[in-house]
């Protein structure tokens, strides 16, 4: 088994230039799960602001970069941002 065909998955769909971008999505998520858990003792309203400029940071990088290779994939991830 080639090591494309094992990893593939975590840069299939993505320009060249764009490779690690699912790397990028997986610390938004640990981001926004770690902002749950340990905002949690703060406040409510704290949890919710970090987790809102998590997402807009996110949809940020998103539409300036563009990471995917078409334009229905980029747009998708931008709606469900």
């Amino acid at each position: 088994m080639t090591l494309k065909t094992r990893y593939g998955f975590l840069f299939a769909g993505y320009k060249p230039q764009r490779f690690f971008w699912e790397i990028v999505i997986m610390y938004r998520k640990v981001l926004i799960i770690m902002a749950s858990v340990f905002l949690s003792t703060v406040s409510s309203e704290s949890q919710v602001l970090v987790v809102i400029f998590i997402i807009v940071l996110s949809m940020f990088l998103q539409i300036r970069f563009s990471p995917y290779y078409t334009d229905t994939l980029n747009q998708m991830e931008n709606y469900s941002l």
